[in-house]
C-alpha cells in the first residue's frame, strides 16, 4: 500500500515516480492499482509507468524535483542496496473505489507491494469497468 499521504501527492503530479527496494518485471502491463491505507482501505486510482534502475548515488540528483519524500527518509529505505528501482508514472486513473477483500475473498493486503495473479488484476479491472459500487 501507498500511505495516503503520498497518495495525494501522486494524485496532484507532485510526486511523480515511487520506490522500490527490488525490480518487479513480472508486471508486463506496468500497471500499479494504488491501495490506499488506513483510514480508507481501498484501491482508489491505478497508475502505467516506465521503469529506471539507477544506482542509489545518482538517484537524488536525477529525481529530488519529482520525488516528493526528503533524502535522508530515502537513504534510509535504500540502505545498504546499490541500485534503485524507480516507477516513473505516465498516466493516472481514477477507480471508482474498491473494496477488494469483497472481490478476492482470499487475498491478503500487503506491507509494501504484492503481484497480482493476472485472474485477481482482471476480476478487479472488471468491476471498475461495470462502475459498480463495492
Amino acid at each position: 500500500p501507498i500511505k495516503p499521504k503520498y497518495i495525494e501527492k501522486i494524485l496532484s503530479w507532485k510526486k511523480k515516480v515511487e520506490f522500490r527496494k527490488s525490480t518487479f518485471f513480472k508486471n508486463k502491463d506496468k500497471l500499479c492499482l494504488i491501495y490506499s491505507s488506513y483510514p480508507v482501505k481501498k484501491i482508489v486510482w491505478y497508475f502505467k509507468y516506465e521503469i529506471d534502475i539507477v544506482e542509489k548515488d545518482n538517484v537524488y540528483n536525477k529525481y529530488w524535483s519529482i520525488w516528493w519524500i526528503d533524502k535522508e527518509s530515502l537513504e534510509k529505505y535504500y540502505e545498504n542496496k546499490e541500485f534503485c528501482c524507480v516507477m516513473i508514472i505516465n498516466e493516472l486513473v481514477k477507480f471508482k473505489e474498491i473494496d477488494v477483500n469483497k472481490i478476492l475473498k482470499d487475498i491478503k493486503i500487503p506491507q509494501s507491494f504484492s503481484y497480482l495473479s493476472e485472474n485477481e488484476k482482471n476480476i478487479i479491472l472488471k468491476f471498475e469497468k461495470l462502475n459498480i459500487d463495492i
